[in-house]
């Protein structure tokens, strides 16, 4: 196999870098929020169960 990517390929190939890099980024900074609006649509469309156990810690 040769070490060289198609340039139809290559965007598929950095993508995970970007977007571990972006996350590692956001991680440090702790800038990643919920959607502002995510708390009003749980309130109005609870679909969860019983057993649902809220990690984002918004209730």
């Amino acid at each position: 196999m040769s070490d060289t990517v198609s340039s139809e390929l290559s965007p598929l190939v950095y993508l995970p870098f970007a977007q571990l890099l972006s996350f590692i980024v956001s991680n440090d900074l702790h800038s990643i929020y919920q959607h502002p609006l995510l708390k009003e649509f749980k309130a109005i469309a609870a679909a969860k169960t019983e057993n649902f156990v809220n990690y984002d810690g918004d209730d």
